[in-house]
């Protein structure tokens, strides 16, 4: 294993104070059911399969105590589907309880697919707070089986020992705690792997080598880790492997594994990224970096100027950078603020950072003044946000007309390479019908909203009239010519 010393500074992730603001963040309780889902595929001698990791925040669900004991269940409820029709899955609870607190829930599910492509939809519901829900969906494929060499997705682990049980958790002699949203926090200091390898043993069978690799997400060609590992020919080989990632300063990266032959011709390759959150490597940067920062451009901004460019951005900045934005927002430093600014203008073009910064803002400031409203920049609104995260859309269809909804927009999106769809439709609606205010209702892009009854809160006037059903457990409305939005949406 090597790390490399010469990581270039403008390139780094994160500053020290903003990591450890998001360890204050992750340590808060949250306000809604927080929850992951890791899909990972594998294969038999003859069939494949895939493995769903559910994930559950503790602290996200409602206990009730008995006993001095706080006792919480969520009832799960998952479908598998291809082609709009549902091929298998399963509704049950989850149960866990503590004293100081919830402990967080797990659950490992298997189900043997033949070739083709599926979407896992998994519902999640607080029994004792019914409000309090998510839903999450993702796409997979299955390929086709075969007797050809092959190797499985890569398994990011949280934790891993040796064992005999015969438990779902355990594979291979080897119990395994898959790491929820593939994020090391700060006391990890090694990052594990699975992976099996298939049909090694054919001819012509030898020896052959693992190559393992991290790398930034914003760098593919740099490798900050590396390892090698020798393998002997078999049906099925299997790898459980460490990485020490002690000097990983915060931010994302790549893990690469690849296969070679003996005569280092690539065979086969896998990858999957990981988030690392790490204040003491980032504290050690910050201050090595202090004389970079001394030639920023955002030293010549006014603190209100940094404050907006800071909401302009919030659209684009990355998952474990969000919570920091939003305290430095909050309660930052006007100097701490302009160099989270510098930094991700720097990550953003390391050449040209203010050319890219200007660019960026011409665009804010147009999205400002088109969704400008009392209660924010136009950037902040739902649309805007949507705008300056994925783009302008294809399409949009604006109805203000229909008497039993609030003024409504659908925005189309015919490619969406963020989450590898077509066809991602976002429904707006301004039920206050205050100028502007318009709301995200429902989306099918995978990590945004997904709201299954969003016919009953658009059409809520509807649910007084005759034949409206049972609203509680419905989740469309019934049909009617001033009720396009159906109709609209999955055109």
């Amino acid at each position: 294993m090597k790390v490399l010393s010469t990581i270039e500074k403008h390139v780094r992730r994160s500053l020290y104070w903003v990591v450890i603001t998001l360890v204050i963040c992750f340590s808060q309780a949250a306000f809604a059911l927080e929850a992951d889902l890791g899909i990972t595929r594998f294969q038999t001698p003859d069939k494949s399969y895939v493995e769903f990791f559910i994930y559950i925040l503790g602290s996200s669900v409602h206990g009730v105590v008995k006993d001095s004991v706080s006792i919480a269940s969520v009832n799960v409820t998952y479908f598998i589907s291809a082609n709009g029709e549902v091929i298998t899955g399963d509704r049950y609870n989850l149960l866990s309880e503590g004293r100081d607190q919830i402990t967080d829930f797990m659950d490992l599910r298997r189900h043997f697919l033949n070739a083709g492509q599926y979407t896992i939809t998994l519902e999640l519901k607080d029994n004792n707070d019914t409000m309090n829900s998510v839903t999450l969906s993702k796409a997979f494929t299955i390929s086709q089986h075969s007797s050809s060499l092959a190797q499985s997705d890569i398994l990011l682990l949280g934790h891993v020992a040796p064992s005999r049980e015969d438990v779902v958790w355990v594979r291979s002699g080897w119990h395994m705690a898959p790491i929820p949203y593939s994020w090391y926090r700060a006391d990890s200091d090694n990052l594990y792997f699975y992976q099996e390898y298939y049909h090694t043993d054919k001819s012509p069978a030898a020896d052959f080598f693992i190559r393992f690799s991290v790398t930034p997400d914003n760098d593919r060609a740099k490798v900050l880790l590396e390892g090698y590992k020798r393998m002997k020919p078999k049906q099925v080989n299997t790898l459980v492997q460490v990485v020490d990632i002690t000097g990983l300063s915060s931010g994302d990266y790549f893990l690469q594994v690849e296969v070679y032959d003996q005569a280092r011709n690539k065979l086969l390759s896998a990858e999957k990224a990981f988030i690392r959150s790490n204040p003491a490597a980032d504290k050690v940067w910050a201050e090595n970096a202090s004389s970079f920062f001394e030639a920023s451009f955002t030293l010549k901004m006014t603190a209100d100027s940094v404050r907006y460019a800071l909401k302009a951005i919030a659209p684009k900045v990355s998952q474990i950078q969000t919570p920091v934005l939003n305290f430095l927002l909050e309660k930052g430093e006007p100097d701490n603020q302009r160099r989270f600014l510098h930094q991700y203008w720097v990550e953003t073009n390391p050449l040209a950072p203010e050319t890219s910064y200007i660019e960026y803002m011409k665009l804010a400031n147009a999205v400002d003044i088109q969704y400008h409203s009392a209660f924010g920049y136009g950037f902040e609104t739902d649309r805007g946000h949507i705008l300056l995260k994925y783009g302008f859309p294809d399409d949009i269809i604006t109805v203000d007309d229909e008497p039993s909804a609030p003024p409504y927009e659908i925005w189309f999106y015919n490619d969406f390479p963020v989450t590898s769809q077509n066809d991602v439709r976002f429904l707006f609606y301004n039920p206050s019908l205050a100028g502007g205010d318009y709301k995200l209702l429902h989306s099918t892009a995978i990590g945004e909203v997904q709201n299954q009854r969003w016919q009953m809160q658009l059409y809520n006037d509807a649910i007084s009239e005759p034949g409206a059903g049972d609203f509680i457990n419905a989740s469309g409305v019934g049909d009617n010519f001033n009720r396009r939005a159906v109709e609209y949406f999955e055109d």
